[in-house]
């Protein structure tokens, strides 16, 4: 969206990209029985659930 009128005016061009970046392979912990802020149980169900798409795109 912010570059459309650059590539249209020929300042700028597109390439074309192949997914070539090998897998990365994270891991996250927490303890079950502390309690977590707000913020931090909402980071763990985002990447829970972004992680959970990415598989099933596979």
């Amino acid at each position: 969206m912010v570059i459309e009128e650059d590539i249209r005016q020929g300042k700028m061009a597109e390439l074309k990209w192949i997914h070539t970046i090998p897998p990365i392979f994270t891991h996250l912990a927490w303890h079950k029985d502390k309690w977590m802020t707000t913020p931090l149980q909402g980071f763990i169900d985002l990447t829970l659930n972004m992680s959970r798409q990415h598989s099933s795109q596979i």
